[in-house]
């Protein structure tokens, strides 16, 4: 159900036209989108926003992706998807220091709710 959904989600966004070419262009439409600054306010159109920009490293889409997954925003709420946009997120270098340490709590709060076959998944030892 997961894989689908996922990939329904990357399907709806081949189908949205982008104006914006660099990744941090994306994370700003996909922000505007989720606050509804200067955007309408759509937390599934912000997350397919964030994907592009974080499949291209934006470490803020990352993390904002991440915390949709979590949150079930815009988004099925799926854990395994929120630890792994998360930790990417805190170990890309280019994420401000603030933004790296809400990441650092969030992905440990997904990790306490992770289940055993969730954490081998992810290749995570029991813990």
């Amino acid at each position: 159900m997961r894989a689908l959904a996922f990939f329904s989600l990357a399907l709806a966004l081949l189908t949205v036209p982008v104006k914006a070419a660099t990744p941090g262009e994306l994370f700003l439409e996909g922000y505007g989108h989720l606050t509804g600054d200067g955007a309408p306010r759509d937390a599934t159109l912000a997350a397919k926003f964030f994907l592009e920009a974080a499949q291209a490293g934006e470490p803020q889409a990352q993390y904002q992706l991440g915390s949709m997954f979590m949150d079930g925003l815009g988004l099925p709420r799926d854990l395994v998807w929120a630890y792994y946009w998360l930790k990417l997120a805190m170990e890309n270098p280019s994420l401000p220091p603030a933004a790296r340490e809400q990441a650092k709590g969030r992905l440990r709060a997904v990790g306490q709710q992770l289940t055993g076959d969730q954490k081998r998944r992810l290749g995570l030892e029991d813990r």
